[in-house]
């Protein structure tokens, strides 16, 4: 899959932090109409190599209707895919952090992306939530 811009600066944040992770990762019981959902990342505890929590880069067609991403209707679709994973996450007890488009940058910080409670999901109506 292609690598957007805000993707690509958070993987440089994980790579200088020896972040274990793996891109576009999904499970066999998430699925959307046709395809699984894919979560952005998946990041590894080093000790044990299980999950430490998900960690997803949300662009704006998350939070705004945008005619390239289909408009109102590809904005509907995202939001309830995104609540699905959302839901995925929470119901499996995984942390799910989600990073939006305006707060990724140069100097976002690995420990930014871990401690600010705005990225940390605590419901299926995070992305609506957000103040743009």
């Amino acid at each position: 899959m292609k690598i957007s811009n805000y993707e690509q600066t958070v993987i440089d944040i994980l790579k200088r932090n020896n972040v274990l992770f793996k891109r576009e990762q999904s499970f066999k019981d998430l699925k959307g109409f046709k395809d699984f959902l894919r979560f952005d990342f998946i990041i590894y505890n080093r000790t044990d190599a299980s999950i430490a929590f998900l960690l997803e880069v949300n662009g704006e067609q998350h939070y705004k209707e945008i005619t390239a991403w289909g408009g109102k209707r590809g904005l509907q679709k995202r939001r309830e895919y995104d609540r699905k994973k959302m839901a995925y996450a929470l119901v499996h007890d995984i942390p799910l952090i989600c990073i939006p488009y305006w707060a990724i940058n140069n100097s976002l910080t690995y420990e930014q992306i871990l401690t600010n409670p705005l990225y940390r999901v605590k419901s299926i109506w995070h992305n609506d939530n957000m103040i743009l």
